[in-house]
């Protein structure tokens, strides 16, 4: 009975992120016990990402400011 009590509680817990974000990975499943200082989700900004795509000399220089390169 106790322990059904406390998992109603923590059912109803909202973990809170220092930052902004996105989460990208969950590293435990539902029933996993963990311990202070596991990671249990990953959480990432993914407002600010950046790429290198390699292009050739002449892709290169078709390039301005404000184009877009279709991605596959």
């Amino acid at each position: 009975l106790e322990l059904a009590l406390a998992e109603k509680n923590l059912e109803r817990r909202f973990i809170r992120s220092g930052m902004k974000g996105t989460v990208i990975d969950i590293t435990r499943q539902n029933g996993d016990k963990v311990v202070e200082g596991d990671i249990v989700v990953v959480v990432g900004d993914l407002n600010y990402l950046t790429t290198s795509i390699p292009l050739s000399k002449e892709a290169a220089e078709k390039l301005a400011a404000g184009t877009t390169i279709p991605l596959r």
